[in-house]
């Protein structure tokens, strides 16, 4: 067993090291999965009558979070694995087979087991004399029970049975001592709903009422601080945290796991296996799928001998939890020969959610002991980013009876619907997880080969996000493909004015056009919101469909230009980053391009550098404006994607009225017109222009 719990305080506090870097669910989960509660643990005497009528003088140790309702407990509970109840089962039989049948009893169960000559002292209760006075002796009046409902191995493994104010006492009181009236301390009146407590317990807060005498009227809050201070200054209780989690059971009766390396000697006991004689190695055995430890039957292999001593030993025939080995193989894969040289953490990993509470929390309690053992702090936390995928959904047809339908039973329609094939009655259309008794499975063989690799793995990655659900619709690729499409065509241009600047020393493109300036830098400027926008996907990892949103807006516009509207240069150049802004996703098409325009004997994409910002002219890339056009005092238009200090121009009232003309709406409003004035108001991007 580890003692996983020893390291529950730092589990749980470290979690908030991973804000903002794990799925909050996975925090979330493992948060609540420790469960740390604040609370006290109280000690209650108790007096133990011997066979030969001697009184013996022990005490029970019990955690409790409701301190408050300590004068309303009307018995103790221990689990049946109590250090007490182990004790007592060697001499009470009826006790032992009361413990040997809880496994037989019904989950939930409230049956308990009376302690005979046991009774328990409330530690906040002494002797009442008849004048109502306290003396100084305790009074011993509570039964002790062994009750199932307890767990062992939590807390203290025992509980002050509160029936007024617990759930889980109320039940078992009212099944072990059903005619004996229940104790309510707290006002019987729920705060919550007004109603009066009846036959359920009220467990809601509140203030003490006349049953708790010198310390009646006191809130739950106040007489939580009282008790506690009367109890610790008599060493009765002391303040303590308890979590959740439990201690993690590592045993398993089974051959598949890795041999537990301890060496059981009826002298030394339990020793571990020296260094040079790890690992230990599963010997071959026959499985027969009879219980027990399939390992108990090589005998050859469990007789050895004592580490210590050199005694006749036998081997642990119990294997480890598979988790054990998924909880530390990182470390391995992240260091070279030379021990210091270490990788650790793990940037990322990428896992399901499903295993936020077991693998992922046993990896973060081995790294974390190592990092303690090491005093390396690199050890902390194992994984510094996690991404928990979504799963992948097929599409389901179900009839009116909830039966799954195979594809050819059913008919699709030109309107979407789709019928049965044989009765042409309606299906139900849903998407659930892929599986073969829903005939929704989907084969990835005949998928990449009817729509590619990269059109495919382009289609998943855009439809969600990673950490969604992906409803599996494979007519969705078409999108993929003919994006991939726009990417070969501008490809293509972009070869052609590589080679006949290679043959020629010039450019094909060549543009009269007084704009280019503008509009190369209107690309580039794309181009700059392309990078950051796909590197910033690309390391966020939960946004990579943000980055096919951003690789097709960069694709579309250059589809739309002419290397001549903005330079063959930088024409060149925008393809070209694409290219290596869309390789980690469509490595195949990009590189297949790429060499199209450089050719086989060029560098290879995946040697090239990852596009930043720096690649480009800054200082020349600057933000365009939306000029209004006034006329007369009147607005009629808007100038689109202008450069950003129009306004600043010598020229500007001229240029502004032959970029109005440009357009089809200057021209047909300006059209034989005579222009008197043009007003510019540059700080709100607005010209008016007065004509007749």
């Amino acid at each position: 067993m580890f003692r996983i719990t020893k390291g529950a305080s730092f589990l749980r506090y470290n979690l908030r090291k991973l804000e903002g870097r794990w799925p909050e669910s996975v925090l979330s989960q493992q948060h609540h999965w420790i469960g740390e509660s604040k609370g006290q643990r109280v000690k209650f005497p108790l007096r133990i009558t011997q066979p030969d009528g001697s009184l013996q003088d022990d005490f029970v140790k019990i955690y409790t979070t409701r301190l408050d309702t300590i004068l309303g407990v009307q018995y103790l509970a221990l689990s049946v694995t109590h250090p007490l109840v182990e004790k007592l089962c060697k001499t009470n039989a009826e006790l032992k087979e009361f413990v040997d049948s809880v496994p037989t009893l019904p989950v939930g169960t409230k049956a308990g087991f009376l302690l005979p000559d046991i009774v328990a002292s409330n530690p906040m209760i002494r002797e009442t004399f008849e004048d109502g006075t306290e003396g100084p002796a305790r009074r011993f009046d509570l039964p002790v029970f062994v009750a199932p409902y307890v767990l062992g191995g939590l807390g203290t493994s025992a509980v002050m049975g509160v029936p007024a104010h617990d759930q889980r006492d109320f039940n078992f009181w009212k099944e072990n001592r059903p005619e004996e009236p229940i104790n309510f301390v707290i006002a019987k009146v729920d705060a919550q709903t007004g109603r009066q407590a009846g036959q359920r317990p009220a467990i809601s807060f509140g203030y003490l009422n006349e049953n708790n005498g010198r310390f009646a009227g006191l809130s739950c809050y106040d007489a939580n601080q009282q008790f506690f201070e009367i109890l610790k200054n008599e060493g009765m209780c002391q303040p303590t945290n308890r979590f959740r989690m439990r201690d993690w059971l590592i045993s398993r009766q089974r051959y598949w796991g890795t041999p537990i390396p301890i060496v059981h000697c009826t002298s030394c006991g339990a020793v571990p296996v020296k260094d040079e004689d790890l690992p230990v190695v599963l010997p071959k055995v026959k499985l027969t799928g009879k219980g027990g430890s399939p390992l108990k039957q090589a005998e050859e292999w469990v007789k050895t001998t004592c580490p210590s001593c050199g005694g006749p030993a036998e081997r642990d025939t119990d294997t480890m939890d598979t988790f054990v080995d998924s909880a530390w193989y990182y470390m391995k894969f992240g260091q070279d020969k030379d021990p210091q040289y270490n990788l650790m953490p793990v940037d990322i990993y990428i896992g399901g959610v499903e295993h936020a509470i077991l693998h992922l929390l046993y990896a973060r309690f081995i790294s974390q002991y190592f990092s303690k053992k090491t005093g390396d702090e690199r050890f902390q936390e194992p994984f510094s980013r996690l991404v928990a995928q979504g799963m992948v959904h097929g599409k389901t047809f179900k009839d009116d009876l909830g039966f799954y339908l195979r594809d050819p039973d059913v008919k699709h329609l030109e309107d979407g619907s789709v019928v049965l094939a044989e009765t042409g009655y309606p299906v139900e259309i849903t998407y659930e997880k892929m599986s073969k008794s829903k005939h929704n499975g989907v084969d990835p063989t005949a998928c990449l080969e009817m729509h590619g690799l990269d059109a495919t793995r382009a289609h998943i990655l855009f439809q969600a996000p990673v950490s969604e659900v992906l409803d599996w619709d494979e007519r969705k690729i078409v999108g993929m493909q003919r994006w991939l499409a726009k990417i070969r065509a501008i490809s293509r241009t972009a070869a052609f004015e590589v080679e006949f600047y290679r043959t020629t020393g010039a450019y094909s493109a060549f543009s009269r056009s007084l704009n280019i300036i503008d509009a190369s830098l209107k690309l580039t400027n794309e181009l700059v919101i392309a990078v950051k926008g796909v590197t910033a996907s690309m390391e966020d990892v939960y946004s990579l469909n943000t980055a096919i949103s951003d690789l097709n807006i960069i694709t579309n516009y250059l589809y739309a230009t002419k290397p001549e509207d903005v330079g063959a240069e930088v024409y060149i150049q925008a393809v070209e980053t694409v290219l290596k802004l869309m390789s980690p996703i469509c490595p195949a098409i990009s590189a297949e391009c790429w060499e199209g325009i450089h050719g086989p004997r060029s560098v290879p994409l995946e040697e090239q550098a990852w596009p930043q910002e720096e690649d480009f002219k800054r200082d020349e890339v600057r933000p365009f404006a939306d000029i209004n056009v006034q006329i007369n005092g009147k607005y009629k238009f808007t100038l689109h994607d202008q450069p950003i200090d129009w306004a600043e121009r010598v020229d500007a009232q001229s240029w502004v009225v032959d970029a109005a003309r440009a357009t089809g709406e200057g021209r047909r409003l300006l059209e034989g017109r005579n222009i008197k004035r043009v007003i510019v108001v540059k700080d709100r991007n607005v010209v008016n222009i007065l004509s007749q």
